[in-house]
């Protein structure tokens, strides 16, 4: 599903998904907007947080056993923003079974993923297959310098909730620019 930016997919999620007195959990600190889009609809973030004693990194323990029942979505980015900790193929298979135990759905930000040499080899895409709970975040933003355009894009094995997204959100959402820009973007391999 094509919208306006990694941002515009985040807010989509959270308006489709979120209740007031709703939880979510992911880690902290993580992408900013993302905080302020869970508030926005009344829902309570809490998160586990990457400690600097641990230089940052993902704790999978930790962030495995605070998954619960009350929390309906996860939310992380790998790599995070602002910490550039990569949260590991194994961790990332493992939060979804987690989410898919307790009903949660899991999404992912791999915005800056596509800046690793082995960055595809990282994706959680291939989980996508089998599980309708896992919902990945792209952009051409950082990688294609495209931030003014405003084209992101979101992968997700549940077409249910991808018509969703599609009948609530905004006609013309993407302009015919940015789907060009994109397009034509798609060709730059270099």
């Amino acid at each position: 599903f094509l919208g306006e930016g990694s941002q515009s997919l985040l807010y989509d999620v959270c308006r489709l998904f979120l209740e007031p007195g709703d939880r979510v959990t992911g880690i902290g600190p993580c992408y900013a907007e993302f905080a302020s889009d869970v508030g926005m609809w009344g829902a309570e973030y809490d998160f586990v947080p990457l400690r600097p004693e641990n230089r940052f990194r993902f704790d999978p323990e930790e962030m495995l056993a605070h998954i619960g029942q009350q929390h309906k979505l996860v939310y992380i980015d790998s790599p995070n923003n602002p910490t550039g900790q990569l949260a590991e193929p194994a961790l990332v298979e493992a939060l979804l079974r987690r989410c898919e135990a307790v009903g949660a759905v899991l999404a992912v930000d791999e915005c800056f993923l596509d800046f690793l040499p082995e960055g595809e080899g990282l994706s959680a895409k291939h989980l996508l297959k089998n599980s309708k709970k896992l919902i990945i975040l792209k952009a051409f933003t950082k990688l294609y310098g495209m931030a003014g355009v405003r084209l992101g894009y979101c992968l997700c094995s549940d077409t249910e909730l991808l018509a969703r997204m599609q009948a609530g959100g905004q006609p013309w959402a993407v302009s015919s620019l940015a789907q060009a820009a994109g397009i034509a973007a798609l060709d730059e391999t270099e």
